[in-house]
C-alpha cells in the first residue's frame, strides 16, 4: 500500500488571471513544487518494497535536501523580504510574508512525517539486528554502551563551556550545532564529530547499537560538564545562496 502525503497548499498565492496578465510570474510556485518532490523523497523511504538500507538513504536525503532548501530558497524568500521593507513596498512585503509563513507550516508537517518514518524504519531495522537507540533509561544496556561511546570518541573532542552571548552565534559554521545551558554557557559541537556513531558488544547474539550525535550529547554532556541543567541546542543555517548582476561583471571573472 503506497504512501500519499497530503497535498500541500500555500495560500496567498497569484491567481490564473493574474498570471495570464503578468507573463513574468511563474506558474509553478518553485518552492512548493521542491517540498512536493522532497515528499517523493521520503516516500521511497516508506516503501516496504524497496530495500530496507536503500529505505535508509531516501530518508537522509529527504534530510539533507531540506537543509538545502533553507540554504537557498528560505534564505532567498528572506532576502526578497529585506529588499521589499527597504523600498518600502508593503504589499509584497505581506503577501512574501505569507507565504514563507504557510511554507514554514508545511515544512513543519514535512519534519512530523520524517519522524514517523524513522519511527518506522527503526521497527524494521531491529528485526535485522540493528538497534537505533534514542532514549534510553540507565537500566537498559544500551544506556552504559552509548556513555562509553560519549567519553571515548565525543568527548575528548569538545572544549570546556564558556561565557555565551546572543552574537556569537555568528562563530558557528554552517550546519554547526551547539549546546547551551542555562546560565549563559554554552558548548560548540566540532563539525568534524560523526551524526551517527555506532558500537557491537562480544555476544554474537547482541545487535548493532547506533546512536544519533544529537542523542548523545542530550544525554551525556550535561553531567560530564558539572552543569546542573540539561542544554538546549541549536543548529545554524547559513545563508547559501548568492545572486549575480550581469550587467556590471565582466562576464570573464563570473566564475570566480
Amino acid at each position: 500500500m503506497r504512501y500519499s502525503p497530503p497535498m500541500f497548499t500555500v495560500k496567498y498565492l497569484p491567481t490564473l488571471p493574474s498570471l495570464l496578465s503578468a507573463n513574468k510570474i511563474p506558474l509553478i510556485h518553485r518552492d512548493v513544487s521542491w517540498i512536493q518532490f522532497n515528499e517523493r523523497v521520503l516516500d521511497e523511504a516508506r516503501q516496504s518494497t524497496n530495500p530496507v538500507l536503500e529505505r535508509v538513504k531516501f530518508l537522509a536525503i529527504s534530510a539533507s535536501n531540506l537543509d538545502e532548501f533553507f540554504m537557498i530558497r528560505a534564505a532567498s524568500i528572506e532576502r526578497s523580504i529585506s529588499t521589499r521593507q527597504r523600498k518600502m513596498e508593503w504589499k509584497e512585503v505581506r503577501r512574501l510574508t505569507k507565504v514563507r509563513a504557510s511554507i514554514l507550516e508545511g515544512v513543519a508537517q514535512f519534519i512530523s512525517r520524517q519522524v514517523e518514518t524513522l519511527d518506522l524504519l527503526t521497527d524494521v531495522l531491529g528485526s535485522h539486528g540493528i538497534r537505533i537507540v534514542r532514549q534510553v533509561t540507565p537500566e537498559d544496556p544500551a544506556f552504559d554502551i552509548g556513555k562509553k561511546l560519549f567519553e571515548e570518541q565525543i568527548l575528548p573532542k569538545l572544549r570546556p563551556p564558556e561565557s555565551f552571548s546572543f552574537y556569537k552565534l555568528n562563530q558557528l559554521e554552517n550546519l554547526q550545532t551547539a549546546a547551551i545551558f542555562p546560565g549563559d554557557l554554552w558548548v560548540r559541537i566540532p563539525r568534524s564529530l560523526p551524526s551517527v556513531l555506532w558500537a557491537k558488544t562480544g555476544d554474537v547474539k547482541q545487535p548493532y547499537y547506533f546512536y544519533f550525535l544529537d542523542d548523545l550529547l542530550a544525554t551525556h554532556l550535561w553531567p560530564s560538564s558539572a552543569q546542573k541543567w540539561k542544554p538546549g541546542f541549536v543548529r545554524l543555517t547559513r545563508d547559501g545562496d548568492f545572486t549575480l548582476d550581469f550587467e556590471d561583471q565582466d562576464p570573464e571573472s563570473i566564475p570566480d
